[in-house]
């Protein structure tokens, strides 16, 4: 069997950058709140998968978030203005 392919995405500075693989995503997803560790793994664990390449870019970018704005965010105390993370959010929202 060989190596599964790597997707890449180009950021901002023009360097290509490889999605990292599902086992690091999940280490990002553990949080300092189990609600926000719930909500993520679950998005990871059920729709991850089938998301187009920018679309995991995104969650990855997500990740990089502060707990408190994520929790503001899925909570819904917050709506955020970017469509795209407004819509992210959505999704992780919904219920499995």
């Amino acid at each position: 069997m060989g190596a599964a392919p790597i997707s890449k995405s180009t950021n901002i500075t023009g360097q290509t950058e490889p999605l990292p693989p599902v086992s690091q995503l999940r280490w990002r997803c553990r949080r300092g709140m189990l609600e926000l560790d719930v909500m993520l793994r679950r998005y990871l664990d059920q729709q991850y998968d089938g998301l187009e390449t920018w679309e995991k870019f995104q969650f990855v970018q997500f990740l990089e978030r502060e707990d408190d704005q994520l929790w503001d965010w899925l909570s819904g105390r917050i709506v955020p203005e970017e469509l795209t993370i407004r819509t992210l959010v959505e999704h992780i929202r919904q219920p499995a």
